[in-house]
């Protein structure tokens, strides 16, 4: 989930540059989207799809704008 989070805040894959503060938003990502999902009553199965569906999403965007 770390490296998920460090993904979703910017940081890049393959050469490390990134920020504290996007590393930050990223975990907070991460963080929240449960909790909202849980206050919506969804399903435990549906969160975990959601949320590694943000991570790939995350590590396509960044590989799609590192190129």
């Amino acid at each position: 989930m770390i490296i998920a989070a460090v993904v979703i805040g910017g940081t890049n894959l393959f050469g490390g540059e990134g920020s504290i503060s996007g590393m930050f938003l990223g975990s907070l990502v991460i963080a929240v989207i449960p909790v909202l999902l849980v206050l919506n009553g969804m399903s435990v199965a549906f969160q975990e799809t959601l949320t590694g569906a943000v991570i790939i999403g995350a590590v396509m965007i960044d590989i799609f704008l590192r190129d």
